[in-house]
């Protein structure tokens, strides 16, 4: 890939010099026929003008290869051409003043490289914000060949720490000696020179969480954190060789933690977001991280006997049930001894006799009574307390998780249950677009996170939530929970959907390819390979 977009540069290197050194062109029927016919690792694109196509048509009139051209003092520019996304494209832009590329050519995708052919009449005015424009910013890779005594070769590098979307020289060479080509493209997001990335987040465990803060100039920053999305980010910056800085966003909306990406406060967010189909359209996000189950939860509000019933009565009867047919063993137990010592009949004839004593009182068993009271007697005791182990089991597996019979949101509503969403729980208004009716029904009232489950403990409601986040986060780290004594084991949990949740970056974010590498890694718990440049 690199030695073919070398001949490519070289190329048009040739192009550019012989409009300036005329005995050059000739170069050009050289390089061509054995290098260019077959290049496939990019779609190559040449921007130009009035003044330098003569200098352009020298090389297109040689190519048979698929290839753009743009005349840039034409009008009509983003006509010109159609983009396919997903394909690279290579940007050769030889034009009399580069500032009409910039600020006129848009379409450049995160996948893409722009290579600018400069020499001293045009290099020089290019001003210092000249490549921080956010057409330049999202494309993959920038560099400036300019064409002074010697031919100068320049890189500029948005995600490189101190350099910063700054112009760096890279390499002189004579006309007569080829570039660097890797130079060129040294941009590979594997090795992010110790660049400092700016994360906004919020607290919600258990993905992110954060145990010590400072405040600088009215902004909260975290300095120590825990949570299983804070280890990823923490495990990429040592793999990729870069920084963070942890930001805040203390809104309970997480529409508010988004748009600091969306105003380049962030370069990208962190802390359970879910991905929703409107999020989608302003902003690219990494792979899904997890699916989180999403629905609702309610404390069942049953009657007094019913709620006896199903709780108590049910195992009760279950375990006399079972104390009896225990009693029953022990006694077929002990008449199985006595006869078997007795008498020359095998198992099944004692069992048939046994049975028929039962029903028929075809056998009279004469058995002493301190003998019979004394089985009776152990053997109750033996199984009453296996029955004690199995009951308190039971107690403990309803403390976690009652059996509450599984309503639908229609007998819900029926009997009286409102039904409450959160600030920011748009996804979850999306899901229930089918069952606007009943929300319209109901009363809906907004509430914070840390409001969740008091209000839903005291009042007749059904809260959409994400269960994972909010019942973990709710009850270690919400005062208002602290105080109202949650009793847990009265939810239930009925689940309308899964959220996907991911990282949200801006769309013209570059290394995104990148990022997803590594996350698919960690996910498959495949071993990170370090990567340096």
């Amino acid at each position: 890939m690199f030695r073919q977009a070398a001949i490519l540069v070289l190329l048009v290197n040739n192009i550019f010099a012989a409009n300036l050194i005329r005995e050059r062109i000739q170069l050009v029927d050289v390089f061509f026929p054995n290098y260019l016919h077959n290049h496939l690792q990019f779609r190559l694109v040449f921007h130009f003008d009035n003044t330098t196509k003569d200098a352009v048509n020298v090389f297109l009139t040689k190519l048979s290869t698929p290839l753009k051209i743009i005349n840039h003092d034409i009008d009509t520019i983003e006509p010109a051409l159609k983009k396919q996304r997903g394909v690279t494209y290579l940007n050769l832009v030889v034009l009399s003043n580069p500032l009409t590329f910039a600020n006129l050519y848009r379409d450049i995708q995160t996948t893409d490289f722009v290579v600018f052919f400069t020499n001293p009449t045009t290099f020089l005015p290019m001003p210092t914000n000249f490549f921080n424009l956010s057409n330049l910013r999202g494309s993959r890779g920038i560099a400036v060949v300019n064409y002074a005594e010697n031919v100068e070769l320049y890189n500029i590098c948005f995600y490189c720490g101190d350099t910063k979307g700054k112009i760096t020289l890279l390499q002189k060479s004579s006309y007569h000696q080829p570039l660097d080509i890797e130079f060129l493209f040294s941009n590979n997001f594997k090795n992010f020179g110790g660049h400092l990335f700016k994360v906004a987040y919020k607290d919600y465990l258990p993905f992110m969480y954060c145990s010590e803060k400072t405040k600088v100039n009215n902004i909260t920053l975290c300095n120590k954190a825990v949570g299983s999305e804070f280890l990823l980010l923490q495990t990429l910056s040592q793999h990729l060789n870069f920084t963070y800085q942890l930001i805040e966003v203390p809104s309970d909306v997480y529409d508010d933690l988004v748009h600091q990406v969306i105003l380049k406060h962030a370069d990208f967010a962190i802390g359970g977001i879910s991905v929703t189909n409107k999020r989608t359209k302003i902003l690219k996000f990494t792979d899904i991280l997890r699916f989180e189950p999403f629905g609702l939860i309610y404390v069942p509000q049953k009657s007094f006997l019913s709620n006896l019933y199903q709780y108590e009565l049910k195992n009760l009867i279950l375990e006399m049930f079972l104390l009896v047919v225990l009693f029953l063993l022990s006694l077929f137990v002990n008449f199985l001894s006595r006869w078997c010592a007795s008498s020359k009949l095998s198992v099944e004839d004692v069992f048939m006799i046994f049975v028929k004593s039962k029903y028929e009182q075809s056998v009279n068993v004469k058995t002493t009574a301190s003998n019979s009271i004394l089985v009776i007697f152990v053997s109750w005791w033996i199984f009453a307390l296996i029955v004690n182990v199995i009951y308190r089991s039971m107690l403990v597996s309803l403390m976690i998780q009652k059996p509450v019979q599984d309503d639908t949101l229609q007998d819900l509503v029926d009997e009286g249950y409102q039904i409450v969403l959160r600030k920011d729980s748009g996804y979850m208004q999306l899901v229930l677009e089918a069952e606007a009716r009943l929300i319209n029904r109901s009363k809906t009232l907004m509430l914070n996170k840390c409001e969740i489950l008091p209000y839903v403990q005291s009042n007749k409601a059904l809260v959409g939530i994400e269960f994972t986040l909010n019942l973990i986060h709710n009850l270690k780290y919400c005062s208002e929970v602290h105080r109202t004594i949650v009793d847990v084991r009265k939810f239930a949990k009925k689940t309308v959907s899964v959220t996907p949740h991911a990282w949200p970056f801006r769309p013209e974010t570059p290394f995104m390819d990148e990022f997803n590498k590594y996350i698919k890694k960690l996910q498959n718990g495949n071993e990170l390979i370090i990567h340096s440049a």
